[in-house]
């Protein structure tokens, strides 16, 4: 089966710490984060829209938007897109994206894709925390 991964989530992934919308949010989250790092070879579709992650999330509607701000968040994505070389719509594999954030990602780029964040205002993410893993 080919995944869609949303480019954001990129940083989320490895900063997850249990918290979400939902508790099927996270169920899902972990479920994802599990079959991702499993198949982390298999070919999966870099997105900027909502994806495998997008799933279990109480804000995703039914024409599969997100109703806390999908054009916001596909900005999000595009720019980030942008900064890291990652084409949405081609393939990869989990193993590529996650070597070609930590080859390009910048405390700059960074902050700028995850200060709007409620995760981010929280304190939950940081730059620092991110580059550990």
């Amino acid at each position: 089966m080919r995944y869609r991964l949303r480019i954001h989530h990129l940083l989320c992934i490895p900063l997850f710490a249990g918290y979400g919308y939902s508790d099927g949010f996270c169920e899902n989250m972990e479920k994802m984060i599990g079959i991702l790092e499993e198949q982390a070879d298999e070919p999966l579709e870099a997105v900027c829209a909502p994806d495998i992650i997008c799933a279990g999330c109480p804000n995703l509607t039914g024409e599969n938007t997100c109703r806390s701000g999908g054009a916001r968040v596909e900005q999000k994505d595009y720019a980030l897109a942008e900064a890291l070389g990652i084409q949405p719509g081609q393939s990869y594999t989990y193993r590529e994206l996650k070597t070609l954030a930590s080859q390009r990602l910048t405390e700059e780029i960074f902050t700028n894709s995850c200060q709007n964040c409620e995760w981010y205002a929280k304190g939950l993410c940081s730059y620092e925390k991110w580059k550990k893993f």
